[in-house]
């Protein structure tokens, strides 16, 4: 196989992530690089090289190295080691049934509570591994929220965003975005939405919280075997999305939440919340959010 035909965007990132790249001394990152930029790359020199990096170097140099699991033909998918990934460990909600009594407008709320647990590995890396069906919803980012600018490993919330979005899109993912009025997303996030395309679904839905009110929003539960969720205030709107709220359907019946139509995949970096994430009941009992 020729040289890897992406190098430069490859590069791009890499420069992102370190503008003095080498200008003092001799990345670690070079032995791949000089791979990538070889006339005779093939899948085993840059599955090879891809081991050898050290966890440091995986962690700083991130959207480089999944851009490079995206898009080189035929690269088997590995999870390169990158050291402790804190708040970005991604936490998975297991498609659940509503049991017969879920009732979220007692006091206190009977709430959907489905199975989760910890997939000891970011968003990103569990895009890049898994089959089936995957829809990323994006729950009421129209405006820019300060807290998107909270810092978790080392890059912003908002920057953890574009992230998952970049790897969803070059995944094939399709892409929900809900809000209530003006942009369907904010600026900050508009260009890595737009370029999902025809997979790219706007769903406008006022002055409650959840979009399942929306029957185009349960289509696209129901079509997908998981859903990534990114959004605000992960202590109401997402909250209430995942798990319920006394909220109902013309017909009379509770507007289902998200985590009984599809499995939910998430994690703290692209929640969107002002200090500890609680129930939608904002009462400071343990809440079901995992992450």
């Amino acid at each position: 196989m020729p040289r890897y035909i992406q190098i430069d965007q490859f590069m791009k990132y890499v420069r992102l992530a370190n503008p003095t790249f080498e200008r003092r001394s001799r990345s670690g990152l070079r032995p791949l690089i000089d791979i990538l930029n070889d006339n005779t790359c093939n899948l085993s020199k840059v599955h090879q090289a891809l081991h050898k990096l050290r966890p440091g170097s995986v962690a700083k140099y991130c959207d480089a190295i999944w851009y490079l699991q995206a898009t080189y033909p035929g690269l088997l998918y590995m999870v390169l080691p990158m050291g402790p990934l804190g708040k970005t460990n991604a936490a998975q909600y297991t498609k659940t049934p509503l049991l017969p009594n879920y009732d979220p407008s007692t006091r206190p709320p009977r709430r959907h509570k489905p199975p989760s647990r910890m997939l000891n590995q970011t968003v990103e890396q569990w895009l890049l591994k898994t089959p089936g069906t995957i829809g990323i919803m994006l729950i009421h980012l129209s405006d820019f929220q300060g807290q998107m600018n909270d810092m978790f490993n080392g890059r912003r919330v908002v920057d953890h965003m574009n992230s998952v979005l970049r790897i969803g899109q070059l995944r094939g993912c399709d892409l929900l975005c809900l809000f209530m009025k003006g942009d369907p997303v904010c600026s900050q996030l508009a260009a890595t939405a737009k370029a999902f395309g025809g997979r790219k679904m706007d769903v406008r839905c006022s002055q409650r919280h959840m979009g399942a009110r929306r029957i185009e929003y349960r289509n696209f539960a129901n079509a997908h075997d998981n859903v990534v969720v990114m959004g605000f205030d992960a202590n109401i709107c997402v909250n209430a999305n995942l798990f319920g709220a006394p909220e109902k359907l013309p017909d009379g019946s509770f507007v289902p939440p998200l985590t009984s139509m599809t499995n939910v995949v998430t994690s703290r970096a692209v929640l969107v919340t002002d200090g500890v994430i609680f129930p939608f009941s904002k009462s400071t009992t343990k809440g079901n959010m995992a992450c």
